[in-house]
């Protein structure tokens, strides 16, 4: 079992609720100020230890792409894309993709000359 994974679990499990009530409030015409702004998955990244977003680095991709900046995008897109029943599968494939991130960029963790992990 992974570190922090039950609680992991409960935030990625809470924000599908979350999610599922926003787009229920939505087609309702209902309007809640706020409450599409919580976002429990970046709590779900920082417990698991993904660089923190908008930090400074550049980044060039195989395709060819280049960013200024880190971004969680990918994750919490794929997230927010995610059931309940499928939150267990999405959790081991972020520690996946967190560890090959690590062994691939090891940069990205870097903070005073140290590095994460």
């Amino acid at each position: 079992m992974y570190p922090n994974y039950q609680v992991i679990k409960r935030l990625m499990t809470e924000q599908a609720r979350l999610n599922n009530i926003c787009q229920k409030l939505e087609k309702a015409d209902v309007t809640v100020e706020n409450l599409g702004d919580i976002d429990l998955l970046d709590i779900v990244l920082d417990l698991i230890g993904f660089p923190k977003e908008n930090r400074p680095v550049r980044e060039i991709f195989s395709s060819g792409e280049e960013f200024d900046c880190v971004s969680r995008s990918k994750w919490k897109t794929a997230a927010f894309c995610s059931k309940k029943e499928e939150i267990d599968g999405y959790i081991e494939k972020l520690y996946a993709e967190y560890n090959e991130l690590l062994a691939e960029q090891p940069e990205l963790f870097r903070e005073n000359g140290e590095t994460a992990g």
